[in-house]
């Protein structure tokens, strides 16, 4: 199961315990989250400036995002926040799938967030990213708040093992301290699930994967909020101010212009 899967599964188990959830791709390769859900592409936020959002479920909306590309980089973002903060309003809780944790709309997503998780399997590959994407996070934002997912873990024993490792890593080389955020099994009906193009949360509820899924949504709504962080603007507006890019891949504050976004 991936990053989009999980993020996909996770919006629709708490929406299932009568929370609203916006569900933001925000992936530089768009797509990922509808395609997985069954949908075709919906229009995206950015740089067409508007909210038009695609209803999973009756409590999950999902959101694409589109990051700037070399022709709309240097163009003026109109973005009028308070329409956007009424716009959030609907919500609960906010769920951005990123892709890779050092590209530029993943550090937009991440920073504009009140936490941020890393997600790892036991491959030696995806803690070696993880340990890219954390430690590029707190670079750019030293107070980042993290969390560590565990995925595809064979079982708890691995599970813990892995996060104690990975903690330990980032505690010796980055003096930073991560959450555990627990961890999801393997489950080979997961792979099914994307094929069909079917959540298994709601294809196969009673697996060991959307059982642990459930779990987590369950242990976030009981805890919301989940952090307590003062919000002073829109997550969506904190995205679109770092949605600019320098040729070396940094990120860069863009300020917002004149109101034009329509909600």
């Amino acid at each position: 199961m991936g990053r989009s899967s999980l993020a996909l599964n996770l919006a629709l188990s708490i929406g299932a315990l009568e929370q609203r959830v916006l569900l933001v791709d925000a992936d530089p390769n768009p797509g990922h989250l509808a395609l997985l859900a069954g949908y075709e592409l919906p229009e995206s936020f950015l740089p067409l400036g508007i909210t038009q959002t695609l209803a999973l479920s009756e409590s999950v909306d999902l959101l694409q995002f589109h990051a700037a590309t070399e022709d709309t980089r240097c163009q003026p973002l109109h973005i009028d926040g308070e329409a956007l903060s009424a716009f959030e309003s609907r919500y609960d809780i906010i769920i951005a799938d990123t892709g890779s944790g050092i590209a530029a709309s993943a550090q937009a997503a991440a920073r504009a967030a009140d936490a941020s998780w890393v997600v790892i399997t036991p491959e030696l590959t995806a803690v070696a990213d993880g340990y890219a994407t954390a430690k590029s996070l707190l670079c750019f934002e030293p107070a980042t708040r993290l969390g560590c997912l565990v995925n595809a873990a064979e079982d708890e024993e691995e599970a813990e093992d892995l996060h104690h490792g990975f903690a330990d890593l980032l505690d010796r080389f980055l003096e930073a301290k991560i959450d555990n955020r627990g961890y999801i099994p393997f489950d080979r009906t997961v792979r099914d699930a994307a094929k069909s193009q079917s959540p298994f949360c709601l294809a196969k509820p009673s697996t060991q994967a959307a059982l642990a899924v459930a779990a987590l949504a369950s242990e976030l709504t009981e805890r919301h909020p989940i952090v307590t962080l003062p919000r002073h603007r829109a997550y969506l507006e904190g995205i679109a101010d770092f949605v600019s890019a320098s040729p070396d891949g940094s990120l860069a504050m863009r300020q917002a212009q004149e109101p034009s976004l329509i909600v």
